[in-house]
């Protein structure tokens, strides 16, 4: 198989079908592009699919959270064949509306593959994730930032507790003067 045009704006055409059944909620043409046995690994701990019919049900259970409130944006999406199958990789902007504002939620990165079905293309795997926000350029994880911003979480604890015993010495002293006075 050679990737063509035609065969090129076969498979955008499939893929953008899904986003757009994906962020509307349309459950029937979302199903409708899925093998039973879609694989989807997401950005969440509950986004695991092992086939279509969890991921079918996971969008009914969180449509309210999608519908009108996600937006993909300056998306970079890549085509090529591997084999029999067609790999697609995606960057892109994902965007959140926030109290009624978009605001910028974090890049994006989803890579699919999508399998020849009889006459129909199929997404048979998926993957999603978000890089992650603490690590700088050439890091893996923000081992540093994150050590930070525990540093700072132990100190605003150690502060918070400070003004708190305070104040209760405050109250046990208010207390016992209301308790003399009251003699």
């Amino acid at each position: 198989m050679k990737l063509t045009k035609k065969l090129e704006a076969e498979i955008n055409l499939v893929y953008d079908t899904y986003w757009k059944a994906l962020l509307i909620a349309d459950i029937d043409t979302y199903t409708s592009v899925l093998d039973q046995h879609f694989k989807l690994i997401g950005t969440t701990e509950t986004e695991v699919f092992f086939n279509s019919a969890e991921a079918i049900q996971f969008l009914k259970k969180t449509a309210d959270q999608v519908v009108n409130n996600i937006e993909l944006r300056n998306r970079n999406i890549k085509i090529e064949l591997v084999g029999s199958l067609v790999l697609i990789t995606e960057q892109s902007d994902t965007y959140a509306k926030i109290d009624g504002a978009w605001s910028f939620y974090g890049k994006a990165r989803v890579s699919s593959l999508l399998e020849k079905k009889m006459e129909d293309w199929k997404f048979i795997q998926m993957h999603l994730s978000f890089p992650d926000s603490k690590a700088d350029e050439g890091q893996t994880i923000g081992l540093d930032k994150i050590s930070k911003e525990n540093l700072e979480l132990r100190d605003a604890i150690k502060r918070r507790t400070i003004e708190l015993e305070y104040k209760n010495r405050e109250l046990e002293i208010e207390a016992a003067t209301e308790r003399v006075r009251v003699q």
